[in-house]
């Protein structure tokens, strides 16, 4: 029997933290996935040429709702975003940093959903702490 694993999402566990991960619709790859004392850790994988500024701030936005909004003993969502390098040469960076604190939501989950991708970049900029690192700024801003 295969239920909406977010219908009835309350707690994340151990026991579940897989479940969950897989059915996120996200488009960056997982590489590391963290769970330890109420703070949900992910690193996601952007590889050069294949990955939009807008596919990133989509996947973190996505990962602090799930944590934040859908489950009750998330308190604090770190999401990294490491490139990539295919080449045993060049070594993964990291790219951009995201905390996202429970404290600092708002109470308008039902309106999230329709935010548009310049809205949930807003979104992510004032609302959590957002790292930028030299290597992003040269990869995707102009």
């Amino acid at each position: 029997m295969d239920q909406d694993v977010f219908a009835s999402a309350k707690q994340l566990s151990d026991q579940n933290l897989v479940d969950y991960m897989v059915k996120l619709p996200l488009k960056l790859q997982i590489a590391k996935v963290s769970w330890q004392h109420a703070i949900l850790s992910v690193d996601l994988l952007s590889v050069p040429g294949n990955t939009i500024d807008t596919m990133v701030y989509d996947d973190m936005f996505e990962l602090s709702q799930f944590g934040l909004h859908r489950l009750t003993n998330v308190n604090q969502v770190l999401v990294r975003i490491i490139e990539h390098k295919e080449t045993e040469l060049n070594r993964n960076e990291l790219l951009l940093a995201m905390d996202s604190r429970k404290e600092n939501t708002q109470a308008q989950k039902n309106r999230m959903k329709e935010l548009s991708a310049q809205d949930r970049q807003e979104y992510l900029q004032t609302h959590y702490r957002l790292t930028y690192t030299q290597k992003w700024k040269e990869q995707f801003v102009d």
